[in-house]
């Protein structure tokens, strides 16, 4: 496919860098070792709600929220004890017999969620159709509804916490939510290529803020691109074409956006859209997710099929840590100081795994199996 072409043009681009990442290579391996000789606490698994969809951390990381599209509420979760304090939210009326099997098919219930900064609201969207909501943390009731488009599914809010971002699935579209007045804010920026109702409700969807708010990144199934906005004016301002991403975010530190792709990831200046680096998987691999530590040194990745989470150090490309998750592993986040990292595992019955990233988990046994996850480009193809 066209993307496999672009990572091998990006791959002859940063050749050296990519003979640097494996010569240090041996250098990481060195520094966990010394990392993790205190023995890390167990892996914790935490059963949530069903049909789990979204998470995040509390600004403290003491708690993670964790959406259920099918129970439309919100598991709270203590980090510290590992388990499921409460449930939030308004569970959603009876089902009606409409040929869907869960509400992720009608379009509704609890799906994204983003926490305010000072942790007294989250904002889910679709706990409300075609809304986001407003839901108290104090006393779980629903006390603001945003009316957005069709099906809002991922949420981020501005780095000032003035407004939110809201990705209509299915509208194919952007909504602005002022957070103090609780309304939308004008018309949502439309992407390219039109309403995506003929596209699957399940295909990956994402959307990332710059690190200053300036500029707001886009999967767009429908074109097959990565379009960018800026968020003062709306404007699209620039796009990734022939760019069919799974995920996209932006790395800390570099500020860098960065988009995962069906046999590796690539980087792009953030201004420009020009590509500096990229890698590719070392054998056939599925992953739709992805996720950074906060200081950028650890980057994640989520393997539903094999219901394994990686974790690779951004700087060599070298596997950290490799750990057995639970069925279908599909979201990822670090907690705030980066020494966490909450897997929500999306079967129907879901559930969360918590892990300490000190923990190697089974890297041994995984490298020896399957190898590393990145590849050095072929020296042939840096030649051309």
């Amino acid at each position: 496919m066209r993307v496999d072409f672009k990572l091998r043009v990006l791959h002859r681009a940063v050749l050296s860098v990519a003979l640097a990442m494996l010569a240090a290579g041996a250098c990481a391996q060195t520094e966990l070792a010394a990392t993790t000789s205190a023995t890390p606490p167990a892996p914790a698994v935490i059963a949530v709600g069903n049909g789990p969809a979204g998470m995040a951390f509390g600004p403290d990381g003491k708690r993670l929220y964790v959406t259920s599209n099918s129970d439309n509420t919100v598991a709270v979760i203590d980090v510290a004890v590992g388990q499921r304090m409460r449930d939030l939210g308004e569970r959603p009326a009876k089902a009606v017999k409409d040929g869907c099997p869960d509400n992720f098919c009608r379009g509704m219930g609890a799906t994204g969620i983003a926490i305010a900064a000072d942790e007294r609201h989250a904002y889910v969207s679709s706990m409300r159709p075609d809304s986001l909501a407003k839901l108290d943390l104090d006393s779980g009731h629903v006390d603001g509804v945003a009316k957005v488009q069709r099906f809002p599914q991922a949420v981020a809010i501005s780095p000032d916490g003035a407004r939110a971002y809201v990705l209509n699935v299915v509208a194919n579209s952007v909504s602005v939510v002022d957070l103090a007045t609780f309304r939308s804010l004008g018309k949502p920026i439309a992407l390219s290529g039109g309403n995506a109702g003929n596209q699957p409700f399940g295909r990956p969807a994402a959307l990332a803020l710059s690190a200053d708010g300036r500029r707001l990144f886009v999967t767009n199934g429908v074109a097959g691109a990565i379009d960018a906005f800026d968020t003062q004016t709306r404007a699209q301002v620039g796009t990734i074409a022939d760019a069919d991403a799974f995920d996209v975010a932006v790395e800390p530190g570099s500020g860098d956006l960065v988009a995962l792709f069906r046999d590796g990831i690539a980087a792009y200046d953030a201004n420009t859209l020009k590509p500096r680096q990229a890698a590719q998987y070392c054998r056939a691999l599925t992953s739709y997710q992805f996720a950074f530590s906060p200081d950028g040194r650890l980057i994640a990745f989520s393997l539903p099929q094999e219901n394994t989470v990686l974790v690779a150090d951004r700087a060599t490309g070298m596997l950290r840590a490799a750990y057995r998750t639970g069925e279908w592993p599909l979201a990822l986040a670090f907690n705030p100081d980066g020494s966490r990292l909450a897997v929500l595992n999306a079967s129907q019955a879901g559930s969360v795994s918590l892990f300490d990233v000190r923990d190697p988990g089974r890297l041994a046994d995984y490298v020896a199996a399957s190898g590393e996850l990145f590849c050095r480009p072929a020296a042939q193809a840096a030649a051309q």
